[in-house]
């Protein structure tokens, strides 16, 4: 490998990296929430809300994500078949973040069966068996979309018990939120050196996978981090944000980076990647601003 392709790979890792325990906090977030509303104990409330809340727009995007697959390989910008498309969409991965969302929507019809697991198992020991067997079955077996949550069942838990804890009210949250987060760089520090150097075979997993034992302690402390902090957030409205942003934000940057290899293809490596981020998550906060007037003018029928 180059010295210029070394780097560029260096500096791809290392933007990465910041952003790896993004979906395990997810997963923990959502734990928090539903696992605290009693509502979610129903089976017939967990059925009319993930479809609301992940089967309808999933469907949206599967339809966009496939169609823009397709359009790209029409232009001869992708390898990816009209063939691939199809058996990839149908195995839960049209786009390659949408795997996730697939993986949602079982683990929020599961919730309810998740609330018992909750009741027997409430202390920590029991979630980190969980989190350990959630590791084994991910290196283990290759699980199909409908039930790929079960590794994810841990995460989900460690959310909620962390949730009941009120960390951000004790009177040590300075400690706790200073230590998490020096663990969580070292961690994630550790994870991005693991996948520049490939130790694929240590783990049986990719150093990137979010089951990957590194990743998952380097995404506890920082779910324990961002749980000491007071803030004072609209979570509805942020989680309607994060949606929007992590559903298009992946289309916007190879958009951008197809651009930029056009235009400034000798660019500093470093500038390149970083303009990239930068742009791509503004750009996808402004779609996501517009589709929140989109909805709300179709939802009340009013101008925005």
């Amino acid at each position: 490998m180059s010295s210029e392709k070394n780097t560029e790979h260096v500096v791809g890792v290392v933007c990465q990296g910041m952003t790896r325990t993004a979906v395990p906090c997810f997963v923990m977030l959502s734990g928090a929430f539903l696992l605290s509303d009693e509502r979610w104990r129903d089976y017939k409330f967990a059925v009319k809300k993930t479809y609301e809340k992940i089967v309808a727009p999933t469907i949206l995007y599967t339809v966009f994500f496939v169609a823009f697959s397709c359009f790209t390989y029409w232009l001869g910008l992708t390898e990816a078949s009209y063939k691939r498309v199809i058996e990839l969409t149908i195995c839960g991965y049209p786009y390659p973040h949408m795997w996730y969302m697939y993986m949602c929507i079982g683990l929020y019809l599961a919730t309810p069966v998740i609330w018992k697991i909750k009741e027997g198992g409430k202390n920590l020991g029991s979630i980190v068996l969980i989190l350990i067997a959630g590791y084994m079955i991910q290196r283990s077996f290759q699980l199909i979309w409908p039930i790929k949550f079960i590794p994810f069942i841990g995460y989900f838990l460690f959310g909620n018990y962390v949730r009941q804890l009120n960390l951000e009210k004790t009177k040590n949250r300075k400690y706790i939120a200073t230590g998490s987060f020096i663990l969580w760089m070292v961690f994630i520090t550790i994870s991005c050196i693991g996948q520049i150097v490939e130790t694929k075979n240590i783990w049986g997993v990719l150093p990137t996978d979010p089951l990957c034992p590194i990743v998952v302690i380097a995404s506890l402390f920082c779910f324990v981090f961002f749980s000491t902090l007071d803030l004072k957030l609209d979570t509805y409205r942020l989680a309607r944000h994060t949606e929007s942003i992590y559903f298009i934000h992946i289309v916007v940057q190879q958009i951008i980076w197809t651009l930029g290899e056009k235009i400034c293809p000798n660019l500093n490596v470093i500038c390149k990647i970083g303009g990239i981020v930068c742009i791509s998550m503004v750009m996808s906060l402004l779609y996501s601003n517009c589709l929140k007037k989109l909805r709300l003018m179709i939802v009340h029928g009013r101008e925005i």
